[in-house]
């Protein structure tokens, strides 16, 4: 079940890239993503016991965090 949803969750920022021009697609992808993270991060205030969006917050900053380093990594790998 976890594999499942990690593959799914993987796939959503990919949706956009099979059916928009590029330039889009990292947008829209980009929007798409911010919002699945607040989504799990407000879900997960059920758990936790926090405001949904404090929870929600939380999960979005280290979300683009992550975002941002993996486009900056890539620029830099295509540059080489």
């Amino acid at each position: 079940m976890t594999g499942t949803a990690t593959a799914f969750g993987a796939v959503i920022p990919l949706i956009p890239f099979l059916t928009l021009s590029s330039g889009t697609a990292i947008w829209v992808s980009l929007t798409v993503s911010m919002l699945a993270h607040f989504a799990v991060g407000g879900a997960r205030s059920i758990f936790t016991g926090r405001g949904v969006w404090t929870s929600g917050r939380d999960m979005f900053v280290v979300g683009f965090g992550v975002a941002a380093a993996g486009y900056f990594i890539g620029a830099l790998v295509m540059k080489l």
